[in-house]
């Protein structure tokens, strides 16, 4: 039996061959791998980009429900400092139930970023200074979210509290709508009538609605000053995020 030999510069070639039909497959599914952290670590940045984006929108709201709340107090204000509770105490009344749906403490959305932070995503954010800036921005949001429930903690009782022992009960909760069917209702305008005798002969009165004015202004600029940090983050991480190549978000 004779036995075919298969030169060696035949098996040498289909070597050559198989070593780089290897070496292909590696790369196709190492560019592969690469091309799928990419578009996680856009995905995530992105997340973190949006998030802070709509949290400036966010505090947009809040300003605008502080202006309101605002406005309503000084209506308010000028009624009770010219005497004219009693007699204008539809008006009176409904100023205050209108402000009582301003909520001081600004709502900010944080999953996007505490997720990455938290589990260890952050990992898969190849730029340094993009993973500084989104830990920067995480930690400079806590302490400016806690200042701010400080702050609000040490500026006493909110509206409702204030009103309520002149209101019936569940008054606060009404709408300006609402407050308004209530107050055109016969039997509304008699309780809207009574409230505000009842707040022109509370001699303690005047004076925390002075409060309750003031804190809304407190409150208001410390919303106002964070949303423009809040704007110059924006700005910040958009520039880090473009630079390693990310785009600028947004």
């Amino acid at each position: 039996m004779v036995e075919s030999k298969i030169p060696m510069g035949r098996l040498g070639s289909e070597f050559v061959v198989i070593v780089i039909g290897v070496l292909v497959a590696l790369a196709v599914d190492a560019a592969w791998e690469a091309r799928q952290e990419r578009a996680m670590e856009l995905e995530l940045v992105d997340a973190v980009s949006t998030e802070l984006s709509s949290n400036i929108a966010l505090l947009d709201q809040t300003l605008a429900s502080a202006a309101r709340a605002h406005d309503n107090l000084e209506r308010a204000r000028r009624i009770s400092e010219q005497g004219m509770v009693a007699d204008s105490g539809a008006v009176f009344v409904i100023a205050l139930l209108n402000s009582t749906s301003f909520s001081p403490l600004p709502i900010v959305s944080r999953a996007a970023v505490r997720d990455l932070v938290s589990t260890g995503r952050l990992r898969v954010v190849r730029s340094p200074e993009l993973r500084r800036a989104i830990l920067t921005y995480d930690a400079r949001l806590d302490a400016r979210l806690e200042g701010i429930a400080r702050a609000e903690a040490n500026m006493a009782a909110p509206l409702t509290h204030l009103i309520s022992r002149h209101l019936p009960p569940n008054t606060v909760a009404y709408s300006s709508e609402v407050g308004r069917n209530v107050v055109d209702d016969p039997e509304g305008g008699a309780w809207v009538r009574q409230a505000a005798a009842a707040m022109a002969d509370d001699p303690e009165f005047p004076a925390e609605l002075n409060h309750e004015y003031r804190r809304v202004e407190r409150a208001r600029a410390l919303t106002l000053h964070l949303q423009t940090i809040m704007s110059e983050w924006d700005e910040g991480l958009s520039e880090v995020r473009a630079a390693a190549g990310l785009g600028p978000g947004g």
